[in-house]
This record gives C-alpha cells, structure tokens and sequence, in this order.
C-alpha cells in the first residue's frame, strides 16, 4: 500500500500557495515548487510535485461550469447587446454550452435581428446584431 501523499497533510494556506503559484507557472517550474514547499517546512520532490500538477490541471479543467439555459440566452443576448460576434467556439469557451444555433434561431423569433456569416466554408457560424439595434422595452416595464 503506497504512503498518504504529503500534499493531502498540507496546511490549507500551504496548499492554496502551492496551487496558486503552480497555476501562475503554468504547470511548469516543479523544482521550484519543490523547493518553495521545502523551504516551508514541507520537503518533497519534483517528481510527486509534477504528479500532484498534473492532477490539479485535471480537476480545473474538469471543473469547468455550464450556465443553465436562461443564464445561457441571457450571456448571448448581453454579448450581441455589447457588439461582439458570437460564434460556437465562443460559446463554448465562455460555459454557454453547445447550444448556440438553437438559441440564436429562438431570438431570432422573438425579432432580433441577428446576422451571420460562415467562415471559409467550414461550417462555423458567426453572429451578430444589425448595428444601431436595441430590443423593445416590454409594455410593463414601460414609464406611465
């Protein structure tokens, strides 16, 4: 049975340092992450620091969120709203999720008018609003 990894002992603040200064790195510098965790009373190697990086980049990876489909519609129109193109990489990059035609067809129902273009032929759609747009104001929202 292989020992406890030292990095489940670490101190909170100990291992908060170590993920913030492996991150600002790159995931790179595991001597020096070493180093800086020996120095604080906590001797390890490169080795189980390079180990113990490359499961942190795992889990931030993994981590990342999808907003749900309101906060979705609603992160497309205040992007469109601003005057950036949307685009399905965009999309993605950004937690909106993959559903970016679908929400760009609903608002197009609902009178945006929203404009696209297709790069190079490949397929990857790009939108955006007619400049000088602005949405109506709802009747109830109106000023009396």
């Amino acid at each position: 049975m292989p020992r406890p990894s030292i990095f489940n002992k670490l101190p909170e603040r100990i291992r908060s340092e170590l993920d913030a200064r492996i991150i600002a790195s790159g995931y790179t510098d595991f001597a020096g992450h070493a180093a800086w965790l020996t120095a604080q009373g906590y001797p390890t190697g490169t080795s189980a620091v390079h180990r113990y990086g490359q499961r942190l980049k795992a889990r931030k990876t993994v981590k990342r969120v999808t907003l749900s489909q309101s906060e979705q519609v609603a992160a497309v129109q205040l992007a469109l709203l601003a005057g950036e193109p949307v685009d399905q990489v965009t999309a993605v990059e950004r937690g909106w999720g993959f559903r970016l035609a679908s929400i760009i067809y609903r608002l197009r129902r609902q009178g945006w008018p929203i404009l696209d273009e297709r790069d190079n032929n490949n397929g990857l759609a790009r939108y955006w609003l007619e400049p000088g747009w602005s949405p109506p104001i709802p009747a109830d929202m109106k000023k009396p």
